[in-house]
């Protein structure tokens, strides 16, 4: 099995996320995608910015790493998330283009309280928005 490549990005409002929601599972994660052949970690960002909100992305600085591996239909799902500053110009509340999925500006206070995945990521957020220092973690 290979390992996925996610490029995600952290959109900040002055002291707001923009997060997006699985509706059916309910947890939280940073908006992106897969990174498909033949694109870069940035491209992919702004491609699936786009497809999902429908706003065009200015992807920034590499922000850090997240080495993750959990189990999924009963296979262990290996994957290395790449996030990145970026910015776009969204709604205060904004719309999905896509159904099973829903966004959402949450003020940085929130992050402990809800179900943000790569797990741990909560703590690595806001310290990120406040010094810009790139991280990594890995749960393997």
């Amino acid at each position: 099995m290979a390992t996925e490549i996610i490029a995600r990005g952290i959109l900040v409002r002055e002291d707001y996320i923009l997060l997006c929601q699985n509706k059916r599972e309910g947890y939280w994660y940073l908006p992106g995608g897969h990174v498909e052949k033949e694109e870069s970690a940035a491209e992919a960002l702004a491609r699936e910015i786009k497809e999902e909100t429908g706003a065009d992305a200015a992807v920034g600085a590499f922000a850090g790493a997240y080495e993750n591996a959990f189990i999924q239909k009963k296979k262990k799902v290996f994957e290395i998330n790449l996030f990145f500053s970026a910015k776009a110009t969204l709604p205060e509340e904004p719309v999905s283009k896509e159904s099973h999925i829903h966004f959402e500006w949450k003020h940085i206070d929130e992050l402990p309280l809800i179900t943000l995945k790569p797990n741990g990521l909560q703590k690595h957020l806001p310290a990120w928005i406040e010094s810009k220092i790139p991280f990594f973690e890995s749960s393997l």
